[in-house]
This record gives structure tokens, C-alpha cells and sequence, in this order.
């Protein structure tokens, strides 16, 4: 699952700037970012995002929101918009977004601020955990923040070390970042990590272990410090803290923190007494009354007596416990005028969304702007991020008169004004129904009202408050994960039983899939569906685009994935709370390991009608669960078995229709044509078949066309070629695995390399077993796959070896004409013309092999290796009329230069040794020794026939017995006699020799 981030190239220099004085490290406070370049980052695991981070520099910072609109890659200020042209946006709300998927949660830990040594990366980790126990099952990445680990070069010593503690989290949903990371601060507070902190005015500030004002989309996240002359960072490695989950399946994204009602209750008493501890409310009373004092002196005169000081400083202090802003309190706006609050109320329109410095701390963060006027609202306030954040309202709103507020009434002043006519005790049972459906900001306004109209504490106000919210996020969560749904199975997602669940999805998903659309294929899920094979080109182009064929394709994890989300909706419910969750990646995961699997099983795609063992003909589309072949297409309507008049007239049409235009070597040749078609039809359901190989003594002789036609005719699409990798059987093993995963109907291998000698064990293998299976590269298991695919090569002038020999069936053309090249043929468009005889030539092909095994079947004796084929290839042809096509397998042996080879060289043994024993260095030696000038003396004849079977060096003894070891046993007909080559130790000396004896047998 990949992450997308933001990564922002600042144009000047930002961040906080680290100096050298009087032997201390000082920061200078970060600039503001006024222009830089953004670009969208994705990363897919805790480890990337650390990469990341380790390759920014100091005016590069990472952003965990994206923008709104991704096609924008300029960023700029609020006040230069309007001229930065189109493709800028700012760094607010307004333009940045969490994503739609999984995000980064941050959580910045600052050390205490009393001087007391703060927490190592381990014991914060540990510490969260034990708070929150959703942690546990999730990677933490920890590194210092920006301002840590500054090094004098000089000294070559640390100066300063952590400044602070950054850790991250992959969370499932951005969007849940703020309240994830609000319910994780205040599951630290519940296990006594809470504690108040005093501003300088006196502001009682909430604080834990982490920041709680970080959760904003376009947040700033500074990895390095700019530092002056003499001094640098050395950062150490990221750690990352991996989940203590002892399950693989449990996903490593955090879901959801959440806390209880209770809970919520159990925080605010919390609160309520960490605030209201003598020590804290003496030191806030204090800071309060020294900064209202302070104000008091900047309203009053010089020379304004004490009692009238006081009296002002007191009115200040209290005003400002209640968070009510005086009238003549100066407030520094972003431009850096000064105006009064009473101005501001006095022209709200005008001050509505203008940005300030804290009302209260104007030179808070070196005096950012991290306040807001907001007076298009009831009641009009202030606010401000500073100490994680406040609301401060311009004058007191609980008796003011809405009339004399220049602003509309806003659903939360209509309440406000409807509650205060309730009596106290009806209002105590109402309010919190009513307010719960408001924002954030106006809740607690009403709230601040029902506290004033009826004493009760805001704690116990927010108590009330969380449960009524939450009853009502379960009943809006239930009706949205229903609305989700739309007719999708609902499913709770149970982390202890996620193999049962995926076998309950997996039934879900094949009654919602097309057919074809989700099966299994030997062992795997897969689809049916037309594309490119690997590994081939189109014809006579090997840089051009392959034409598309039928084919099985395996369902990676986004496949799986995407046929799961189309049948169910998982959810999480804690505590009756029901979330919709994205599919757990386990849930994949088993879908894509299991081995028994509820998906139909596919042994095989037919994109034609094809004939049963029993002369019964498949042609319905659709899933055979007899066979599990699956047929594609319309069918084929008229197919039946045909009588022998009607299979032999048929034969006729065929070797008109299919063969014509084409020039065999011998009559043989055209029936081993309609012998490949045959098998092609039939293919699916035998174990085993030959291939078929289509040669020629010059180019432009129609190979590769035949060829096509009979790929057309079996599948309807026009044929890709394969190349052969000469001479690189581990890459044959590797294409040939690729290519049967996919269960292609015809593979052609198309113009081997002149006078070639075409040897392939993998290929020789496939043509001889019902499988074939390999180990996965980089893994320990074994696929295995069916091999009733149609293998067919085009050459000339090729020959074979001797594996070889009797697994192709081999059709030679013979043109006519020195200057094939310039013939042409009566149907020159080969496509067109061969799809619309389709249907009858796969009619009358059908008709003759289901006829003979409707009528015949067994009357004719086999005559091959290939039992099976046989019986639905051979024998129908040979039942209608044409040649015995068993006649190749002898026609190949007396071509074969190999088979000839190994003829000559017993031969030539017998006329040198006779009956007696030889050694391996003697025949090296008779082989450069010839007695007399004749070059076709024995001698010389031996050494060629060594040559052609491959013999490495024939004046090596190794080689020449590697070459007779290989021939031991293997008959040849020598002078009418049957004769091997047979071996035994020497009994001297413990080598090997050999003799020439004849066969008895």
C-alpha cells in the first residue's frame, strides 16, 4: 500500500538556524515560507519514509497532507497568490488535504522544560505502548527532531544532543490522523502522563508526552537545522521499533485509537484535578496577575495612583480566566498594526478572517501568526495555536445582546438563545442532543452557556457531551457502512480467525465474478482474459507490439484486492462502535497462498468446440466442470460426428480450404498439416502431443503463414511469435514457464536460424509429460503446470536431435519456384479470409474425429508414443482417408544427422575393431591417424561422425568416451544387422572400454 506525502523545496531559507554563542548552542527562530516547489511523494514502507527523510536538506521539509489539487507544484504566501499565477497554492487548509488512503502520523515528543534528563527512543516507545495498546501492532519509526545532535567541527565534540523525539506511525486512514492522535495524547493522560503547564499570562496549559497541536494537514515536519559556520549535524540512524505481534496476518497500518465515555469522563477529572492543585492555581494566579498588571500600565496614564491600577489589573485577571478579551486590549495583526478588541467588534465584517499574533503573548513563537479573528460567527473570538490552542472571545458573550452584534444568527446563537429560556433542568436534559451536531468551537460555546445558566463543571458538561456524540457517530457509522455496502456482504473483521474469513470472502467473490473473471489454475487465482504473451513479437517484427491471444492471467494482490472490495465491506466494532475498514492485507494475502481455493478450477482455455473421449462434442460457452476446460467464444452451431462418406468428403474440403495455395514436399506433408490442426482442437484434453514443425529449403515459403492460418482457425486471433533462445536452456526453462502459466492454445517459435539442429530438453520434456514445474526463482516452492499447449517451429533446412526425433511432427513445403518470394496467393488477405472459413473448417474438423470415435473408435492400432493422440489425431485421419502420419517419425529418423551419425560410427568401429574390446583413446587416436591419402578413409569418416555427435574435441580420450557413453545401448542397423555399442572396465586398468556387439534380442 503505497503512502502519498508532500515534500516541499523551500526557495529560502527556512527552518531554525543554529549558532554558536558564548560556548552554547542558540536557534534562531525559523523563517517564514515564502515560495517553494512541492512535489507528491509515495512511499510504502516506515523504512522509505526514513530514507526520505536522511536525504533532505535544510531547506527541504516534508508535509504529511497532500494538496487539494495535485496538479499544482508551486507553493506561496496567502499575500502573493493572486499574482503567482496558476499552478501556486498556499500552505493552509485551504489547499492542502489528508489522503484519501493510508497516511504518516506524527507524534513530536519534547523533552521536560524543568532541566530533568528526558526519555531515550526505547523507553518513549515502551511508555506509549503501555498506554496505548493499539501500538503494539504497529513499526514505530523514531528520530531526533531538527535541533538535535549539533557537532563543533572544530572540537569535533557534541555540543547538543537530542533536542527532541519525532516518531511515526502508518495509520490506515489520513483523514482519522487529528482524532487518532487527540485519543492517543489522552490515553497518556489516563495512565498518568498528564501535567499543566502555566503561560505567561497565566493560561493553565494541558500538556502530555506528545504535542497535541501537530495533526494539521499542510504541518510543516523539519528534519535538520541550518547551522552557522563551525558547526554541523550528525545525525544517527533512524530506529525503527517493530510491532510485538506475534500474528504475520495482523496488518501493520493503525486502524483506530478510541476511548470510551467513561473514559472521556475519567480524562476531564483528570484535568479538572491536575488544574485545580493549590501549587498550580497560586503559580497561574500569579503569572495572571503580573501580565494583567503589565496591561494595566500600558492602558492607564503614567501617573495613575495604585488603587487605580490594581482595580484595573484585577477587572484584566479576571476577564481573562474566563477567556474574555478587554476592550481596550491591543491585538498585533499580521501586518503588524496594533487595534483594540473594541475596534474589532466594532467593524467585525471588516476584521473576519485576518490573522494575529496570540492576544495574549504577542511575542509568542518569536511572534507568529498563529491566531485568527473569526467575528462572522456567534460569538465572535479569537484563535490561537499557541500552547496547542484557545479560543478567546472579544467581550462577554453570555450577556451580550445579539442586536448589537453587526452579524447574522448562526445556528449556535439561535441555540444559545432557545436554551437560555429553558428552565435549569430541562436544559441539563437537552442541551448536550442539541450541541452535539455542532463544530467544535461552537459545542464548547454552548457549553460555556449551560455551564453559567447551571453551575454544573465543564467536565462533568464534556462527560455528557462525548457520550451523546458518540451514540451518535455509531448510528451515522452503521448507516454509512450500509450505505457503503450497496448490496455487499458486511463482514467484522476478526484478526484470530482470518483464514476462515478469507475462505468466507472467497465464496462471496465467485458468486459476484463473471464467469471466467475469478478462477483457479493450477493452484493459483487467475482470470481469463486477451493480451500480449511474454517473450513474443509480431510476425517478422521482433520490436513490434504481439497481437493479443486468449490466455489465463494470475491475480496479483491489486487483482485479488480489487474482486474482494467488489464483494464485501469489512468492519471493526469496539465497544458497539462500527468502523468500515479497508480489506486487511492478510485477507489478500491468504487468498493468494492458499492451495484449495473455491474459485472454479481451469485446466484449460478452448476458444472452439472440441471432442470428448466418448465422441460426445463440447461447445457451450462457458465453465466444463467434466474437463474444467473453459470455452470461449459463441460456440458452434451444426456440430455432429459425421458418418464415413461425410468424414471422408470433409477431409477433402479441409485439404482444399485450409491447405490451399500451399506447396508440399509430398502429399504426407499436407495431411501432417491437418494432423497439427487436429491436435491444436484436441490439445486440451491429452496429456500428452507432438509438436509441429513447419520447414522449407529457402525463405518465403509459405512457413510461417501456414503456420498463422492454423493459429486463426484455433483461437480466432491473428498469431504472435516466440523467439527461440539458441543454445540457452535456462532461458528456455524460464520462457516456457511464463508461457504455460498462461495456457496459450499455439506457441510459435518462428524462423530458427538456418541448417539449425534444433535441440531443447525443456521443450523435448514438455512434449512427453502432462507438466511441467520448476522452482520459483528466489523461493523453495515449486509451480507446476499443464503443458497441453500446441508447441510449433518454422526453419529452414533444420534439423533435429536425437530426443527430438519422435516428438515433432514435421511438414515440409517445397516451392516450386526458385523465386518463391513472388508468388501470390488466391486469398492474399490471410486474416480476413481464414476467419470467415472458420467455423466450417472447424466444423468438418470436428466432424471427423467425433465421427470416428462415435462410429470407429479402437478400429485402427496405434501406432506412436502418443497413445491419447493417437486416438483423436492419427486414427480419425487415417479413418477418413488420409496418409498414416506415424510415417514422419520414421521420415525424421532417416534425416536426422545425428541418428545417421551414430549409424556410421558403429559401422566404422565394427570395419576397425570388429567383435574385440577398444578403448576410448584408441578410437581418438585411429580418428588423426589415417593410413593412406584417402580422405574418406574410415579414419576420416570417424572423425565426422564424432563431429556431429557433438564430440567437444575429438583428439581428447574424455570427450570421445563422454561420446560413446552417451550412444551405449542405442541400436543402429548396420549392414542389415542390428549392433550397440556395449562397455566394461578394464581389468588392468579400472577405464572404461568398449566393443561393437550385435543385438540378439
Amino acid at each position: 500500500m503505497n503512502i502519498a506525502i508532500t515534500k516541499i523545496t523551500a526557495s529560502n531559507l527556512v527552518g531554525k538556524t543554529a549558532s554558536l554563542i558564548d560556548v552554547a548552542v542558540r536557534f534562531a527562530p525559523a523563517a517564514q515560507l515564502v515560495e517553494g516547489t512541492i512535489e507528491i511523494v509515495e512511499i510504502g514502507s516506515l523504512k522509505e519514509l526514513a530514507d526520505l527523510q536522511s536525504e533532505l536538506t535544510s531547506n527541504q521539509i516534508c508535509v504529511y497532507g497532500v494538496p487539494i489539487d495535485s496538479t499544482k507544484t508551486q507553493l506561496t504566501t496567502k499575500a502573493r497568490i493572486a499574482t503567482a499565477g496558476a499552478n501556486a497554492l498556499t500552505r493552509s487548509r485551504d489547499d492542502f488535504k489528508w489522503s484519501q488512503g493510508a497516511g504518516v502520523l506524527l507524534l513530536d515528543y519534547d523533552p521536560p522544560k524543568d532541566g530533568s534528563a528526558g526519555l531515550s527512543p526505547a523507553a518513549l516507545v515502551n511508555t506509549l505502548r503501555a498506554a496505548v495498546p493499539e501500538l503494539c501492532s504497529v513499526d514505530i519509526l523514531c528520530r531526533p527532531s531538527a535541533s538535535s545532535h549539533i557537532w563543533d567541527r572544530k572540537t569535533q565534540t557534541e555540543l547538543r544532543g537530542i533536542g527532541g523525539l519525532h516518531l511515526y506511525i502508518l495509520i490506515e486512514q489520513a483523514r482519522s490522523i487529528p482524532e487518532t492522535g487527540q485519543a492517543i495524547f489522552e490515553k497518556l493522560v489516563l495512565h498518568g502522563h498528564g501535567r499543566i503547564e502555566t503561560s505567561k499570562a497565566g493560561t493553565l496549559l494541558r500538556r502530555s508526552l506528545i504535542d497535541a497541536s501537530v495533526w494539521q494537514p499542510e504541518r510543516l515536519d523539519f528534519t535538520r537545522a541550518n547551522c552557522d559556520e563551525g558547526l554541523e549535524q550528525r545525525f544517527p540512524a533512524p530506529q525503527i521499533f517493530e510491532s510485538k505481534s506475534t500474528d504475520l496476518f495482523v496488518p501493520r497500518f493503525l486502524t483506530t485509537v478510541e476511548l470510551t465515555a467513561s473514559e472521556h469522563s475519567e480524562v476531564a477529572r483528570k484535568w479538572e484535578s491536575l488544574e485545580s492543585e493549590p501549587a498550580t492555581r497560586i503559580k497561574a494566579s500569579e503569572c495572571r496577575s503580573a501580565w494583567a498588571l503589565e496591561q494595566a500600565r500600558r492602558q492607564l496614564p503614567a501617573n495613575a495612583s495604585d488603587s487605580a491600577l490594581h482595580a484595573v489589573a484585577e477587572q484584566l485577571a479576571n476577564n481573562l480566566k474566563n477567556r474574555i478579551l478587554p476592550s481596550d486590549l491591543q491585538i498585533r495583526l499580521q501586518s503588524g498594526n496594533f487595534v483594540t478588541v473594541q475596534a474589532i467588534a466594532s467593524a467585525p465584517k471588516r476584521f473576519d478572517g485576518v490573522k494575529c499574533a496570540d492576544p495574549i503573548e504577542h511575542d509568542y513563537g518569536d511572534g507568529k501568526t498563529v491566531g485568527i479573528i473569526q467575528t462572522n460567527r456567534y460569538p465572535p473570538c479569537i484563535k490561537s495555536l499557541a500552547h496547542g490552542g484557545d479560543t478567546y472571545y472579544l467581550f462577554d458573550w453570555q450577556t451580550a445582546v445579539l442586536d448589537d452584534f453587526d452579524v447574522l444568527p448562526s445556528p449556535v446563537a439561535e441555540l444559545i438563545e432557545e436554551l437560555r429560556k429553558l428552565k435549569p433542568e430541562e436544559l441539563k436534559t437537552t442541551w448536550a442532543e442539541r450541541a452535539a451536531k455542532l463544530g467544535k468551537a461552537d459545542r464548547i460555546a454552548v457549553r460555556d452557556v449551560v455551564a453559567g445558566i447551571t453551575g454544573q463543571k465543564p467536565a462533568q458538561l464534556n462527560a455528557q457531551l462525548a457520550e451523546v456524540r458518540a451514540t451518535l457517530d455509531r448510528t451515522k457509522n452503521d448507516h454509512e457502512i450500509e450505505r457503503r455496502a450497496d448490496g455487499r456482504a458486511l463482514m467484522q473483521f476478526t484478526p484470530e480467525d482470518q483464514t476462515n474469513q478469507a475462505d468466507e470472502v472467497e465464496q462471496l467473490v465467485v458468486k459476484r465474478a463473471r464467469p471466467g473473471e475469478y478462477v483457479c489454475f493450477s493452484g493459483q487465482l487467475a482470470q481469463v482474459i486477451e493480451k500480449e504473451l511474454p517473450y513474443a513479437h509480431q510476425i517478422d517484427n521482433p520490436d513490434g507490439k504481439a497481437p493479443p491471444v486468449l490466455q489465463i492471467d494470475l491475480l496479483n494482490d491489486v487483482s485479488i484486492l480489487r474482486h474482494v472490495e467488489s464483494a464485501v465491506v469489512f468492519f471493526t466494532e469496539s465497544r458497539g462502535h462500527k468502523k468500515a475498514i479497508s480489506v486487511p492485507s492478510g485477507i489478500v494475502e491468504i487468498l493468494r497462498n492458499k492451495t484449495h481455493h473455491a474459485a472454479p478450477k481451469v485446466t484449460g482455455l478452448v476458444p472452439h468446440p472440441i471432442v470428448l473421449r466418448d465422441g460426445s462434442i463440447l461447445a457451450l460457452p462457458g465453465l466444463d466442470k467434466r474437463t474444467g476446460l473453459f470455452v470461449s467464444g459463441n460456440g458452434l452451431s451444426g456440430a455432429q460426428p459425421f458418418q464415413l462418406p461425410e468424414a471422408r468428403e470433409a477431409l477433402a474440403r479441409l485439404r482444399r480450404t485450409v491447405l490451399e495455395g500451399f506447396e508440399f514436399q509430398t502429399p504426407l506433408d499436407g495431411d501432417v498439416a491437418l494432423a497439427a490442426l487436429l491436435t491444436g482442437i484436441q490439445r486440451r484434453l491429452l496429456d500428452m502431443a507432438p509438436g509441429w514443425a513447419v520447414l522449407a529449403s529457402t525463405q518465403s515459403s509459405g512457413k510461417t503463414t501456414l503456420a498463422r492460418i492454423v493459429h486463426i482457425l484455433l483461437t480466432g486471433c491473428d498469431m504472435p511469435a516466440t523467439a527461440f533462445p539458441n543454445g540457452d536452456e535456462t532461458e528456455m526453462q524460464k520462457r516456457l514457464l511464463a508461457t504455460l502459466q498462461r495456457g496459450p492454445a499455439m506457441v510459435t517459435f518462428d524462423n530458427i536460424p538456418d541448417g539449425f539442429t534444433f535441440r531443447s530438453a525443456s521443450l523435448a520434456s514438455a512434449l512427453t509429460s502432462p507438466s511441467f514445474s520448476q522452482r520459483v526463482l528466489g523461493s523453495t516452492r515449486e509451480v507446476e503446470y499443464p503443458t497441453n499447449t500446441l508447441f510449433v517451429l518454422t526453419g529452414n533446412n533444420l534439423s533435429f536431435g536425437a530426443d527430438e526425433l519422435s516428438r515433432w511432427l514435421v511438414c515440409r513445403l517445397a516451392p516450386k519456384t526458385a523465386t518463391p518470394e513472388t508468388r501470390s496467393f488466391k486469398n492474399p488477405d490471410v486474416l480476413g479470409h481464414t476467419l470467415r472459413i472458420r467455423d466450417s473448417v472447424l466444423r468438418d474438423a470436428i466432424g471427423v474425429i467425433a465421427g470416428y470415435r462415435t462410429y470407429a473408435a479402437n478400429s485402427i492400432a496405434p501406432s506412436s508414443r502418443y497413445h491419447h493422440w493417437d486416438a483423436v489425431v492419427r486414427q480419425p485421419l487415417i479413418w477418413a482417408g488420409a496418409t498414416d502420419i506415424a510415417q514422419v517419425f520414421d521420415s525424421n529418423s532417416v534425416q536426422s544427422d545425428e541418428r545417421n551419425a551414430h549409424r556410421a560410427l558403429l559401422a566404422i568401429l565394427l570395419e576397425k575393431f570388429g567383435g574385440l574390446w577398444f578403448s576410448a583413446r584408441q578410437v581418438s587416436h585411429v580418428a588423426f591417424h589415417p593410413d593412406g591419402p584417402d580422405e574418406l578413409a574410415y579414419e576420416s569418416r570417424l572423425q565426422i561422425a564424432l563431429e556431429t555427435l557433438r564430440t567437444k574435441d575429438v583428439k581428447s580420450p574424455r570427450s570421445v568416451g563422454a561420446c560413446l557413453n552417451a550412444r551405449l545401448g542405442q541400436l543402429a542397423a548396420v549392414n542389415g544387422k542390428e549392433v550397440r555399442l556395449e562397455a566394461r572396465p578394464n581389468a588392468h586398468t579400472g577405464s572404461k572400454e568398449y566393443r561393437v556387439a550385435g543385438y540378439a534380442g
